[in-house]
């Protein structure tokens, strides 16, 4: 059901839980890089007309800068499923940045 006093929680609150809850799935261990929180009172954020066009720009400039790579829900769908889809997807398309050992 609806956990509806999540919103109220405070950051670092939410971040623990997180990081709680998705480390033994994702099968990662220690505290995340870069954490942004953006609280929605009442709803999912909405696209705004040209938004499309703005992920395009932002396109175009990560494209003159190789090795960086940018998710968010902004970008690729507001949904959890959406994030965690796209950052798997991610992670195994930049993973040959990174070899093992």
């Amino acid at each position: 059901g609806a956990q509806n006093d999540i919103g109220a929680r405070p950051d670092a609150a939410l971040l623990s839980a997180v990081v709680q809850e998705i480390s033994p799935a994702l099968g990662i261990s220690g505290a995340p890089h870069f954490v942004h929180t953006r609280r929605w009172q009442r709803a999912i954020p909405q696209y705004e007309q040209g938004h499309l066009d703005r992920i395009r720009q932002v396109d175009a400039a990560l494209a003159t800068l190789p090795g960086l790579a940018l998710r968010a829900n902004w970008r690729d769908g507001v949904a959890l499923g959406d994030c965690i889809e796209n950052a798997a997807a991610l992670s195994e398309r930049e993973a040959w940045r990174y070899p093992a050992g």
